[in-house]
């Protein structure tokens, strides 16, 4: 089952559940479908705002300040 996994800067990861709003931003690279995201809060453009069952591989999220990426299985 496909899981939204997120990195926060504590390095503890957190899942995401289905029916959790989520805002998707843009960042400026991500590894290989992992599950890091590598963006600065500077670096963050809110682009979009949708519940995670919406979301697609590759989409990168944050919630508060933490930047995320979806983890494809």
């Amino acid at each position: 089952m496909n899981q939204f996994i997120y990195k926060a800067q504590s390095d503890c990861l957190s899942v995401i559940q289905k029916g959790d709003s989520v805002k998707i931003i843009m960042t400026q690279s991500y590894c290989n479908g992992d599950i890091i995201a590598l963006a600065s809060e500077e670096d963050i453009s809110v682009i979009d705002f949708k519940k995670a069952e919406d979301m697609m591989p590759g989409d990168i999220l944050v919630i508060g300040k933490v930047t995320a990426i979806y983890k494809q299985k």
